[in-house]
């Protein structure tokens, strides 16, 4: 796309735009850019027409090429990489709860082989809470990602690669967290244990000194078991629309790289990554592009249209930290977009990023408890997306990279 490089644009009113924009109460005829994106009009492609995109599925792929024809229009260069992953699983919680069953069927006969029966499963437990869910078994479809790039008329000094995923998320179920799995075995642990040694001093601990330990281990195994039926039952029952996770994030992605046309030192790449939940659609992308780590800064948006729109802050098991620039710059546009800071608790893609130590900051929408809202439930449809707040999210990403743009 031509650039006037002999009068560059200003863009000292954002601050002014951003208040005639929340100002107003109807936003869906309000556009910005030369191309006029019209963010009603993607979330309600992506979430009515298009509606459910399960990694792998025919939703997911008509949702890459609506995104890839976006960009075409725009005038960037765009392209589609395939790749093959794993993406339908089977729960990790079942797969613990069978082996938390045969531990109680082998202490039956030997409390030494249970004992390192248990052992053994407690090291599978912590390594699947360390690898964020990772797949056990399951069936290897074509998955998209589809790259859009927006490229300086300068050399570029850095680039700023834009993420947000195609496909829908599923529940996320708050009972259901790995770490509690993880304390259930080392509980049945610590009982067989007790029990191989001297029992004699738990049992007349007990409320109840007649109940044997051994129902103790079925209890343990049993919370397994029920958590497993919970989650299958989100897994194959809820169908949702995606409108918050992730169309809002989608249109977000498509109208920043749209507005962000008169940089003169940043290329600008837009990314929207299938099979998000299992980082497969990451995982392609750094292995075929050579990312700097120093130059290059992952701006991810999920989860966008309810909630508190802000910037996480990811908790102590990720793996990394958020780029202390990315944050900084961040910070500076907080009041003016109306943004906040927040710990998320909920899975993101930015997860693989930080732990390659990439530069990288997220945007999304969290409720009181850290969470995305509405994620992988019926209820998240067009309804229910706010687009002012999508608004809020790209007048906020839009002033921190031209901040960045302008940094030597």
């Amino acid at each position: 796309m031509p650039v006037n490089l002999s009068n560059p644009p200003t863009h000292t009113s954002d601050t002014d735009l951003l208040g005639v924009l929340l100002a107003k109460r109807n936003t869906e005829g309000l556009t910005f850019g030369q191309h006029r994106l019209l963010l009603s009009e993607i979330v309600r492609e992506v979430a009515e027409n298009i509606g459910v995109r399960r990694a792998g599925s025919m939703g997911e792929l008509r949702t890459a090429a609506y995104m890839s024809s976006i960009w075409q229009k725009a005038g960037l260069l765009t392209w589609t990489d395939s790749f093959d992953a794993q993406i339908q699983t089977i729960a990790t919680t079942m797969f613990l709860a069978l082996f938390s069953v045969s531990v109680n069927v082998a202490a039956v006969f030997s409390l030494t082989s249970a004992l390192v029966i248990v052992g053994i499963l407690l090291v599978l437990a912590l390594w699947m809470q360390y690898r964020d869910m990772p797949l056990i078994v399951g069936k290897r479809m074509n998955i998209p990602n589809v790259i859009a790039i927006r490229k300086s008329p300068q050399v570029p000094r850095r680039r700023v690669v834009m993420i947000a995923p195609l496909d829908t998320s599923g529940v996320v179920d708050r009972f259901n967290r790995p770490w509690h799995h993880v304390m259930v075995i080392a509980v049945q642990g610590a009982l067989l244990l007790v029990t191989l040694l001297d029992p004699a001093p738990l049992v007349n601990l007990l409320p109840l000194a007649h109940l044997q330990l051994g129902w103790l281990l079925w209890v343990c195994s049993g919370y397994l078991v029920v958590a497993a039926i919970i989650e299958a039952y989100a897994q194959r029952r809820r169908v949702t629309w995606g409108a918050v996770s992730h169309a809002g994030a989608l249109a977000a992605t498509a109208r920043i790289v749209d507005e962000l046309d008169g940089l003169r030192h940043t290329e600008v790449w837009g990314v929207s990554t299938g099979a998000s939940q299992t980082y497969a659609g990451i995982d392609d992308l750094m292995q075929r592009y050579p990312f700097d780590p120093q130059t290059t800064f992952f701006v991810v948006l999920s989860g966008i249209g309810r909630g508190t729109l802000c910037y996480t802050i990811p908790t102590g098991n990720v793996g990394g930290v958020t780029d202390p620039l990315l944050l900084e710059l961040a910070t500076e546009v907080r009041k003016t977009a109306g943004v906040d800071a927040r710990v998320s608790r909920n899975p993101s893609v930015i997860r693989p990023l930080l732990k390659r130590n990439f530069r990288a900051i997220e945007f999304t929408c969290l409720d009181e408890q850290g969470y995305v809202p509405l994620q992988g439930l019926p209820s998240d449809t067009v309804e229910a997306i706010s687009l002012p707040m999508v608004e809020r999210a790209v007048r906020a990403v839009v002033m921190m990279i031209r901040a960045l743009d302008a940094l030597n």
